[in-house]
């Protein structure tokens, strides 16, 4: 008869194995509904306005993409065009189209739109330098040159009737983000003392100086509420300031670079996936993936276990109403999961 006094190894193993067992059934485990799988790489996730689908890219070769829709509840899918090499954004809707970037060099990135529908894509404009997109203008740079001197001016185009507005002609301006429904756009001004950022009204013209706000380490800006969020750069990690108010959000615990977060629309939620090394063998034990959603101006926190299939921490996206969140899981799946 044997004991397990006399194998002490078995018994550590087995040990372990309840305590790796016991540690992982603290956290919740969900990986939500799987909508879609291929053969072929995914990037650029983009949910639709009315929240029934999702678009997204299928690397097809180096300088080949095609665009694609999947319907969440059906889970049917369709592809809308072939494109070329994208710009690395994201894919806007604006209405019954979408938009991308695609960049030839830095200095002349294009504008494309393709109906939702399916259709060839169309330049709408192209010469871009630096551009961000909102859901009825572009703003882009565009340098001016004079006998005895020159600056870098703001562009804002108008998507709808195809016009163009010089901002501010007088100072250095480069377009940084834009307001969701176009009112505002933020600029990163700078002279030979100074640098600052300016809210400009689309609809009034007015500009606004926004003093105090950190100019060289922001990074990352999103908008709610009309307000301005942007991530500031630290010694000990990014932190969440508004810029109107200039004051930082507090989330659930300290953010740090080894994490690309994902901020939902209104900012009150912060998402991002760590990847924890085995502590066995591989073999026996791989990587774990883990969903982290971190909650403005609270102490909660809820983390999700995902398992050991490749999450990408850069393409998380939050549903426009914040109920849900998409991801890509091993290279060529879409998955959703509730909140």
């Amino acid at each position: 008869m044997r004991h397990d006094s006399l194998f002490p190894g078995k018994a550590i193993f087995a040990a372990i194995i309840l305590m790796l067992t016991f540690t992982s059934c603290e956290k919740e485990k969900d990986y939500g509904k799987a909508i879609y799988s291929g053969d072929e790489p995914i990037s650029f996730l983009s949910w639709s306005e009315s929240s029934d689908e999702i678009y997204f890219c299928i690397e097809k070769g180096t300088y080949s993409r095609s665009l694609y829709a999947v319907n969440i509840n059906s889970k049917d899918y369709r592809e809308i065009a072939d494109i070329t090499k994208i710009y690395p954004r994201s894919i806007f809707q604006k209405d019954e189209k979408l938009y991308y970037f695609n960049e030839s060099d830095w200095a002349n990135v294009r504008l494309y739109s393709v109906n939702v529908s399916g259709s060839v894509p169309e330049l709408i404009i192209d010469s871009l330098q630096a551009p961000v997109f909102s859901r009825k203008y572009v703003a882009f740079m565009r340098q001016f040159n004079f006998p005895d001197t020159s600056y870098v001016n703001t562009i804002l185009f108008n998507i709808d009737n195809k016009t163009e507005t010089q901002i501010m002609s007088d100072i250095n301006t480069m377009p940084v983000s834009i307001s969701p429904d176009g009112s505002y756009i933020l600029l990163r001004s700078w002279d030979f003392y100074n640098a600052f950022f300016i809210l400009y009204d689309t609809r009034s013209g007015q500009t606004t100086n926004l003093s105090g706000s950190y100019v060289y380490d922001l990074f990352s800006f999103f908008w709610a509420d009309e307000e301005i969020y942007a991530f500031r750069g630290g010694q000990t990690g990014p932190e969440i300031y508004n810029l109107n108010s200039n004051s930082k959000i507090i989330f659930a615990e300290a953010l740090t670079y080894n994490h690309s977060y994902a901020a939902s629309p209104s900012g009150k939620m912060l998402a991002y996936v760590m990847e924890v090394p085995p502590e066995m063998a591989y073999a026996l034990v791989g990587n774990h993936y883990y969903l982290h959603i971190l909650y403005a101006g609270t102490s909660d926190k809820t983390t999700i276990d995902l398992e050991r299939d490749h999450v990408f921490e850069r393409n998380l996206i939050f549903s426009p109403d914040e109920t849900r969140i998409a991801y890509i899981r091993d290279f060529n799946e879409i998955f959703v999961l509730n909140l």
